[in-house]
């Protein structure tokens, strides 16, 4: 399974793919709607796939 993963660094948001760094966003929202678009297009050829978001408690 394909992980993309959402991470919260200072003032941005990072998504990653394994140890692929993706593309840093400027908001969360944005960042997350790339990282489903992605892992919707990874899933025809990778099989399945999943968006992780990292926050802090």
């Amino acid at each position: 399974m394909r992980e993309f993963i959402i991470i919260a660094a200072e003032r941005e948001w990072l998504v990653r793919s394994g140890e692929r760094r993706v593309q840093t966003f400027g908001n969360r929202s944005t960042a997350i709607c790339d990282a489903v678009l992605a892992a919707h297009a990874a899933q025809h050829q990778e099989g399945r796939t999943q968006v992780i978001i990292v926050t802090e408690s």
